[in-house]
């Protein structure tokens, strides 16, 4: 049976925005890392909460508790009369092979409450996602509500982003008209993705995680066209232009790196290249607690103040304010659109900051 949807929802802003990246990423295997494992497991878990299964197997650490703890929570205050009232669907496995020839996903929980279809996904990253026109649990809206025999009942349509380790708690409710605009533009960027000619078109965001982002060669051709300075004079237009696009070379040059790295990690040769031993550093061992107590007594430990985060779950609102400050960071260069009110700058403050950035 397979396993992925080959344009799967997870991955539609990619295809969406870089159409050739499918045919690309065919040659490369999906890689894992601890990250995803973790992600995994905290799903696996909120998924057996939610259907009242015994989680007692499972090794959970006191942050993922919590954490998962906030997502069930969320989602019983979507549908607060019973967490198995009939419309509700944990771990749903969704249909959008109408529009996405092949498409299908899983919607970490899909529920039906006053006349709103509620497509809620978890996210255990900390890179911050948007609800608001995101492709994946959209892909997921269009299958779920064609599936449902109540349709008649909906009038609107609420995907939320969770992401409780970065407080990020996300929703964006649409009409059924303006979800039935979407299936068109999905339908059309499938069509485009599945053709052998699809254009690679490189990105910030379609770049980044796409596992053939180190050999693309619109990738490379990009970046050297956004390098390549014009009459020998780096003026601020050009600035602005290698600054827009900064992250995009980054994450290329990075990937290639990575590239390297795994080749020669696996014993092949590089022309010019090779891996070196890199600094050792001693460490503790694991699970030597009561023998350190034994050697050393109380000197075993190292005693620090609790954290701000710890605090203020023990004290109230105003003690809170008369223990801690807050402290003043470095500016943060940012965006023109982005919404945060640009600083102004005496020229003593100016000079400070420059120094700081020169430093």
């Amino acid at each position: 049976m397979q396993k992925h949807a080959k344009l799967s929802a997870s991955g539609s802003h990619r295809w969406i925005l870089c159409p050739g990246s499918v045919k690309a990423e065919e040659a490369f295997p999906e890689v894992k890392n601890k990250y995803a494992d973790e992600g995994i497991l905290a799903h696996e878990i909120a998924a057996a909460i939610l259907n009242k299964e015994d989680i007692s197997g499972y090794d959970i650490s006191v942050e993922m508790d919590e954490n998962i703890q906030l997502y069930v929570d969320y989602i019983k205050e979507i549908s607060p009369e019973h967490i198995w009232y009939p419309e509700i669907h944990i771990e749903k496995r969704v249909d959008f092979s109408h529009i996405v020839p092949g498409g299908f996903g899983t919607a970490d929980a899909v529920i039906v409450a006053n006349n709103t279809l509620h497509i809620v996904d978890l996210k255990y990253g900390m890179n911050n996602v948007t609800a608001y026109e995101n492709t994946q649990l959209l892909l997921y809206a269009i299958g779920m509500y064609r599936e449902l025999e109540n349709k008649d009942n909906i009038n609107t349509i609420s995907v939320h982003i969770v992401q409780p380790r970065t407080n990020n708690f996300d929703k964006w409710t649409l009409s059924i008209k303006e979800m039935s605009f979407f299936e068109g533009y999905f339908k059309a960027k499938a069509e485009e993705a599945l053709r052998n000619d699809a254009p690679r078109i490189p990105s910030e965001d379609a770049c980044k995680w796409c596992r053939a982002n180190s050999t693309c060669p619109a990738l490379y051709k990009f970046a050297a066209e956004v390098m390549d300075i014009k009459n020998n004079h780096i003026d601020d237009e050009q600035t602005k232009y290698v600054l827009d696009n900064s992250n995009v070379i980054s994450n290329f040059i990075n990937s290639v790196k990575g590239r390297v790295y795994d080749k020669l990690s696996m014993g092949l040769p590089f022309p010019g290249y090779k891996l070196v031993a890199g600094r050792n550093i001693r460490k503790i061992r694991d699970n030597i607690d009561n023998k350190l107590f034994e050697l050393l007594g109380e000197k075993a430990y190292i005693k620090s103040l609790i954290g701000v985060t710890a605090l203020e779950k023990l004290v109230d609102k105003e003690t809170l304010e008369s223990l801690v400050y807050v402290s003043n960071c470095k500016p943060v260069l940012v965006l023109g659109n982005d919404k945060r009110k640009a600083l102004e700058f005496t020229e003593l403050e100016f000079d400070a900051v420059e120094d700081d950035l020169l430093s």
